[in-house]
């Protein structure tokens, strides 16, 4: 007993003795990279402790079909088996890469198309952070995976996955489904001589080329890439890198680019912006380089100097632009509507109280605040819209509050869109009725009231017989709603889509679909009574998070519904007539189950209940058992249901 004793108190020595080496050595880096722009500390350390490799993939893959797949022609079947999970998929040669699509609707990693390659150079590496980073400024930009593969059960090494363009990439990133364009296809348009400003997002171009800059990435004179066209702002959107010298070249001959270049570009002089952007991708981007670095022996990526190198050059060429061009946008005029106030020099738009008619569209650009005068009455003519680049102020009051209406109640108007305002709108003491939608070829706007990117408070603001397909629909922005009504839609009232904010003391009535319908969002509901509901009381997709208090949904077709990854927190929600009081499930195969956690104080009828298979419901902390199986089409019960409703 006393030698193992004495052998114990050995290895505990030497375990102490190993501490105080790595405590060392940290304190040595710490020391050495205190004086640097970005912490990279914790990443240095995380490479001492990280974990030790990527996590595996197979591929199974039939001797006749491998040797079909090696000439490229077309697809083949194979099986592929991550984390535990098998998909049929099919896949194909294409230079030195394969193509992936999954069958049978799955998805894995919410991809359902994607492409594999042997990560044979430090290329691919970089261009792995460099999607991340875009994706994290909002840019259109491609999922990618680092895993260790084996075909067959032999070993690929490290391969790079890469996703496809597809559906779940834009739903991934907030958009909504709409057509993608390459660059050869949109071309012609820059040489109409229409400004590129009207034709691309230059918010998000001049993010996508300043960050192509920090990566140093070269471009070829005419280049390839692809667009999105967004259905809500009308712009084409660039996904990924667009390495094309001529098109950035059209950008900068429109002077309107040149401020949103400038005050992305001068984002950059400050260190905490790099250090933010840098943060939130470097310490899985460092252990995967470990990993890598591990795997490949002689393998060095100074990814630090040369970014940081990069930014310093960038830096002087902003100086340097910013001396060389005058990118003041012209001052705004308006002579098609001669009722607006405008103050030129504080950019200030009024419409002054009074009655006036919309004849023509009225369109406001970026950098001035549209303001409503309390006791405003404005009729809009057939298809008349209002589109505003700017925030908006339409304040009135209880007893003088402002209108917005059809000239001619039996001919609609289209919409009021606000579009990257960039400050918070208002909206208070406001009437709106008889708007719908504005749907072309260049636009897919669905909302009688739309906001994108544009913050908003609505306070004490009716709404109501609009006729498009949303009445109110907020995308990709923060708002608070209280106090309002909107009744008598068409389809739905309130949609949300991948947006933020809070309801309270909010009330639907004679709804023909969705009272509220989130996808993507964070909302909080309070006080709301929703009423004769067509479809459902409050729907949430898409991964959403919703919670409700003290509400009462009624005469609605299904109560709350959670599918796609979400999950709704109701406490003391009143739920009367219903077809299905709850429904959780699974629609979109990219996603996954629902959840919905019920407290209350009433009882639930368990018949009035769908709960599809992985899908959970918890009244009072009892978790309900599944009544359709996992393969059950419940979109396609549950509109068959709603037709006899």
């Amino acid at each position: 007993m006393e030698l193992k004793s004495k052998k114990q108190r050995k290895y505990i020595f030497y375990k102490i003795i190993i501490f105080i080496v790595i405590f060392g050595v940290c304190i040595v880096i710490l020391g050495s990279v205190k004086s640097r722009n970005i912490n990279i500390v914790k990443y240095e350390v995380l490479s001492l402790i990280n974990k030790d490799n990527f996590d595996n993939f197979q591929l199974h893959i039939g001797l006749d079909d491998l040797k079909e797949l090696e000439n490229g022609e077309k697809f083949v079947k194979a099986n592929f088996i991550a984390s535990d999970v098998s998909y049929d998929v099919k896949m194909k040669s294409e230079g030195n890469r394969w193509l992936i699509e999954i069958k049978n609707g799955e998805a894995w990693q919410g991809m359902s198309k994607f492409s594999m390659q042997i990560l044979g150079k430090d290329e691919l590496l970089t261009k792995h952070l460099f999607y991340q980073m875009l994706r994290s400024l909002d840019v259109l930009s491609y999922r990618t995976h680092l895993m260790n593969g084996y075909l067959n059960g032999e070993a690929m090494g490290i391969i790079y996955i890469e996703e496809l363009l597809s559906l779940e990439l834009l739903e991934s990133m907030g958009r909504r489904e709409s057509k993608i364009f390459t660059l050869n296809e949109i071309a012609n348009r820059f040489d109409e001589k229409i400004p590129f400003c009207q034709i691309v997002d230059c918010a998000l171009y001049a993010k996508k080329s300043v960050m192509m800059q920090v990566f140093d990435i070269q471009k070829s004179e005419n280049g390839d890439g692809n667009f999105y066209k967004n259905p809500v702002s009308g712009l084409f959107e660039p996904i990924g890198y667009i390495n094309s010298k001529k098109l950035d070249d059209n950008a900068f001959k429109d002077k309107a680019f040149h401020s949103y270049y400038l005050n992305e570009i001068n984002k950059y002089k400050d260190n905490k912006f790099v250090n933010a952007l840098f943060e939130q991708y470097f310490d899985k981007w460092f252990i995967e380089y470990n990993i890598v670095k591990r795997q490949y022996g002689n393998f060095e990526l100074n990814i630090f100097d040369s970014l940081l190198k990069n930014i310093q050059q960038i830096i002087l060429i902003a100086d340097n632009f910013a001396l060389k061009y005058d990118y003041e946008e012209k001052l705004f005029t308006d002579k098609s509507h001669p009722f607006l106030i405008i103050d030129k020099k504080n950019k200030v738009i009024t419409i002054p109280r009074g009655t006036f008619e919309l004849t023509t569209p009225l369109i406001v650009p970026r950098g001035y605040l549209l303001v409503a005068e309390s006791g405003v009455s404005l009729m809009l003519g057939s298809k008349m819209y209002i589109t505003s680049y700017s925030p908006i102020k339409f304040i009135g009051t209880k007893d003088n509050p402002i209108r917005i209406g059809a000239k001619n109640v039996n001919k609609e108007w289209l919409n009021i869109t606000v579009i990257n305002a960039g400050e918070r709108s208002i909206l208070e003491h406001v009437i709106i009725s008889g708007g719908s939608e504005k749907v072309d070829d260049d636009f897919n706007i669905t909302g009688g009231i739309t906001f994108l990117k544009s913050d908003v408070d609505i306070r004490n603001v009716l709404i109501e017989n609009m006729n498009g397909e949303d009445a109110l629909n907020i995308v990709q922005s923060n708002f608070c709603l209280e106090n309002t009504t909107i009744n008598g839609t068409k389809a739905d009232a309130f949609d949300s889509d991948f947006s933020n904010g809070s309801i309270d003391k909010l009330t639907f009535d004679n709804i023909g679909n969705d009272a509220i319908d989130v996808s993507g969002s964070q909302v909080s509901i309070n006080n709301t009574d929703i009423l004769n509901a067509g479809d459902k009381g409050i729907s949430a997709g898409e991964g959403s998070t919703v919670t409700i208090e003290n509400s009462i949904i009624n005469d609605s077709f299904i109560g709350l519904a959670s599918k796609d990854l979400s999950r709704i927190t109701a406490i003391n929600v009143d739920i009367g007539k219903t077809y299905f009081s709850l429904a959780a499930y699974r629609k979109k195969n990219e996603y996954g189950p629902g959840q919905i956690e019920f407290t209350t104080a009433n009882n639930l009828i368990p018949e009035n209940v769908l709960i599809q298979q992985f899908s959970d419901i918890f009244i009072n902390g009892k978790k309900l058992k599944y009544n359709r199986d996992y393969g059950h089409d419940v979109f396609e019960e549950l509109s068959n249901l709603q037709i006899n409703y």
